[in-house]
């Protein structure tokens, strides 16, 4: 697999300005197709933005510590994520493991959406002392003295 990494936090303001007037030449490219040039620019906005970026094409496939760096976790815990099946893999001939790039995408994705829905949920719920001062038709600075919130 070949990873193209640009260290965006390594360059100089000099160096971002630069890239930041690139951008606008970019997007101003009407020789290259839209979606290649809205690419190229949000990649070169992250850079300018001092963010490091890391490009690797969609087909590829990953070692298990390539795949644990992208998922944000130890290779441990994702092997324990492999051997539960929340990631498929395959093995080599020679038994290593192998991601596919889309399937780390596909549980990223996942694991972010349940994480997002777990946080709403959690901020609507209400306290149990809430919910008695409630029940109690207690008003909110009442129901705090009585030390139910």
């Amino acid at each position: 697999m070949t990873v193209h990494t640009v260290e965006g936090h390594a360059l100089s303001s000099d160096d971002r300005d630069r890239i930041n007037e690139f951008t606008d030449r970019v997007h101003a490219a009407d020789d290259l197709p839209k979606p290649v040039r809205d690419g190229i620019a949000a990649l070169l906005g992250l850079v300018a933005d001092g963010h490091d970026v890391a490009m690797i094409e969609t087909e590829a496939v990953l070692t298990p510590n390539e795949a644990a760096r992208l998922v944000g976790v130890s290779r441990p815990l994702l092997n324990q994520i492999l051997d539960e099946g929340r990631i498929p893999f395959f093995e080599t001939s020679g038994g290593h493991r192998k991601i596919k790039l889309a399937a780390v995408r596909a549980y990223i994705e996942e694991r972010d959406l349940i994480a997002s829905q777990l946080a709403a949920a959690r901020a609507s719920r209400t306290s149990d002392g809430d919910a008695i001062a409630t029940e109690l038709g207690l008003d909110a600075e009442t129901a705090k003295r009585l030390g139910f919130t």
